[in-house]
């Protein structure tokens, strides 16, 4: 019989921050040349098409007069080609300079990145691990949540589980979705903490509030096999269906689990089939597996109808999302 599966990983590639928050400029607050930097780096088509070299000029300006926004943006700019050619290394400087402040945390983690990856410098995890921690102590959640995975795996000291826990239960606290969710993986597995079940669903919960597909999948799996909760597979198909509309590929295998279990009637074996076929498609090794061993149970058309409507549907969910 097939059994549901959960989401361990807990790794998540960290994302680029907004450069442009509501922080107060003390150094530069009139100074309209940043204005219209500040309208180029929000995506303003007019300055990006017609005035990119003045919007950059006018940020540099404010930049060089100690503006720490302005610096922030020509960052911004400078990695990912905005308007300016794609300069790392002038990236690099400019965020190099910003995160010098006090208290300038979202520069810091954007430098840290930078180390952690090698843009515009020398790869430095020791480098990138001192600025997370810095940033994670003016509370930024994203710092916490990366210094949390290099705490946990071996890409810097020696692996602490205890540490990471505790890191990621900061982040977690901070309404980071993914940091919340990992902290759920933590104590399901007892890793780095007491393993326990109602404390993993609290915060499976909390994260699949904020939308995380893989913590809905993870709560699915919960009820559906009794982990912290009586089993019952009605809650557990509703968090599977939530997972799978959010782009879950594990909770569109899940969801063939519970269909073809009930097999009251052809059309829920063809529904079956059908998210077992989406799950394949998406890159799940068991549904591929399940599929070789059904291929020799139904019968051609069905297999080959559920083939089709799940190619239909998954290219309908692209279409929409883009």
């Amino acid at each position: 019989m097939a059994t549901s599966i959960q989401e361990k990983n807990l790794k998540s590639k960290a994302t680029s921050i907004d450069w442009l928050v509501n922080n107060n400029d003390n150094v530069w607050d009139a100074d309209y040349q940043y204005k219209d930097g500040v309208r180029f780096d929000n995506g303003d088509s007019y300055l990006q098409t017609n005035w990119a070299n003045l919007a950059r000029s006018d940020l540099e300006k404010s930049a060089e007069r100690g503006s720490t926004l302005a610096q922030t943006s020509l960052s911004h700019m400078y990695q990912e080609g905005i308007g300016v050619r794609r300069d790392p290394e002038k990236a690099f400087k400019w965020c190099s300079i910003a995160a010098r402040k006090e208290g300038q945390a979202d520069a810091m983690y954007e430098l840290a990145l930078m180390y952690l990856n090698g843009i515009g410098v020398a790869k430095c995890a020791p480098s990138a691990y001192k600025l997370f921690k810095s940033a994670g102590d003016y509370n930024h959640a994203e710092a916490l949540f990366s210094l949390a995975e290099m705490q946990i795996d071996n890409s810097y000291g020696e692996v602490d589980t205890k540490l990471a826990f505790e890191t990621c239960l900061k982040a977690a606290k901070l309404n980071l979705p993914k940091a919340q969710f990992n902290v759920g993986v933590m104590f399901e597995e007892g890793i780095g903490t007491k393993q326990s079940f109602q404390d993993s669903i609290f915060w499976y919960e909390k994260a699949a509030c904020g939308g995380n597909r893989h913590a809905a999948n993870n709560l699915g799996n919960m009820h559906f096999n009794g982990r912290g909760v009586p089993k019952n597979t009605d809650i557990a198909e509703r968090f599977f269906c939530t997972a799978a509309d959010q782009g879950s590929d594990l909770a569109n295998f899940n969801l063939a689990v519970i269909y073809g279990q009930r097999q009251n009637d052809d059309a829920s074996f063809l529904r079956s089939l059908k998210y077992f076929f989406m799950a394949a498609l998406k890159g799940v090794n068991e549904a591929n597996d399940k599929l070789k061993r059904l291929k020799k149970m139904v019968p051609l058309t069905m297999y080959l109808d559920a083939n089709a409507k799940a190619c239909a549907e998954l290219s309908k969910k692209y279409t929409y999302k883009r």
